[in-house]
């Protein structure tokens, strides 16, 4: 396969502007997909011509449908949303890309140099100039490391844009059916041992200790903003009793999971009732606090 400004026979003309690609493949009897490295062809029209090494069978086109020009994308910025930030461990945040040429885009990716992560299905070109990110995914990615957004044109070719990833506040997400921000689990010798989650319905439960007894509990939290590298304060606490640690998170890029689980904490002897719960990265001022997230149960 080659493209041509002139063709006059088999093999194209010696004179004139050309250049022969490397078939990709062939598909049935009427398309063939080739790559072409353009880089030396200067702009004009050409012609295309194709050639069976089977049977030594030519033939090209007679016009010129196919256009060499200089490409003229650019990549302006990339932002989120108001309200919204690029912070290490957070998922679903809407932003955009603004630029030129930005319709004939074929890929999104964003990548460190290293890791590159594709963005397929969280992304909408809009139009010419912007690029619709629903769904941005940052689990996973290290604030210490050099972020660019990628926009591929055609296989190999792309234009790059540095973007930051900052440490930003922990935050539990909102109470849901399909991934419990809450999950406790129950532990004390005259019950069985078990789960009790939290749904949008209702709140998850421990169970109290009694003069006879000692019930423990041990806390699994999902959020948002718990750092890779650093820790989060989880804090519970019901009345004027209260447990805290600072823990290390684990995180799954997959499922969107960001999570931490606190130690077997020992239950107060104390009424029935709501309890309090707050998450706090350590070194950040920002509390997220709740007062009555989870209850205490008899």
């Amino acid at each position: 396969v080659w493209l041509c400004q002139d063709v006059t026979g088999d093999p194209p003309a010696p004179s004139g502007n050309k250049k022969q690609g490397t078939v990709v493949s062939v598909i049935g009897m009427t398309a063939i997909v080739a790559d072409f490295d353009l880089s030396s062809l200067p702009d004009g029209s050409y012609k295309a011509y194709v050639k069976n090494l089977n049977n030594n069978l030519a033939g090209w086109t007679s016009g010129n449908p196919f256009t060499v020009a200089k490409f003229s994308a650019t990549i302006g910025g990339f932002v989120p949303d108001p309200g919204y930030d690029f912070y290490e461990n957070y998922y679903d945040i809407p932003c955009k890309i603004t630029g030129t040429g930005l319709s004939s885009a074929s890929r999104v990716t964003i990548t460190d140099g290293t890791v590159e992560y594709d963005l397929i299905g969280d992304y909408t070109i809009t139009s010419d100039n912007e690029i619709r990110v629903q769904q941005l995914n940052l689990i996973g990615c290290d604030n210490t490391r050099n972020w660019r957004v990628r926009v591929y044109f055609g296989t190999n070719f792309y234009l790059e844009r540095e973007f930051d990833v900052k440490l930003g506040p922990a935050r539990i997400i909102a109470a849901n059916d399909s991934k419990p921000a809450i999950s406790i689990y129950r532990m004390g010798w005259w019950f069985t041992d078990n789960w009790s989650y939290e749904t949008s319905t209702q709140k998850a439960t421990a169970i109290r200790s009694y003069w006879w007894g000692t019930a423990r509990a041990r806390f699994v939290v999902q959020g948002m903003g718990f750092p890779m590298n650093g820790q989060t304060t989880l804090r519970i606490w019901k009345g004027s009793w209260g447990a805290s640690a600072n823990l290390t998170c684990s995180f799954n890029r997959s499922t969107k999971s960001v999570t931490i689980t606190s130690p077997d904490w020992n239950m107060p002897n104390d009424s029935a009732g709501d309890a309090g719960i707050s998450v706090q990265r350590v070194g950040d001022s920002y509390v997220d606090s709740y007062s009555t997230r989870w209850r205490l149960v008899d």
